[in-house]
């Protein structure tokens, strides 16, 4: 991870005893790891921001440009999916 700082936080009691309840339970070795891991988590949530988004403009593309489906309404849709849903064992 490199370089370390050390801050102080204040965390609501619910917070804090989940984290020393994760520590307890062996999730985590120390409640560091467990607020490291959350921030980690958090940090690539908001890395990720919108990444989503652009991923099914993607995807739509694609789909559009692979041609017309197979199919004419979202009823055929439904009702090809409750055929393929019965014919499961």
């Amino acid at each position: 991870m490199g370089k370390v700082e050390q801050i102080t936080i204040g965390l609501p009691i619910e917070l804090s005893e989940a984290v020393r309840k994760a520590v307890a339970d062996g999730e985590f070795s120390s409640t560091d790891e467990a607020v490291i891991a959350a921030l980690e988590d958090w940090k690539e949530s908001r890395d990720n921001f919108g990444r989503a988004d652009e991923d099914l403009g993607t995807a739509w593309d694609v789909g559009v440009a692979s041609g017309k489906g197979a199919f004419q309404s979202a009823d055929e849709i439904i009702a090809e999916s409750r055929l393929r849903q019965a014919a499961k064992p």
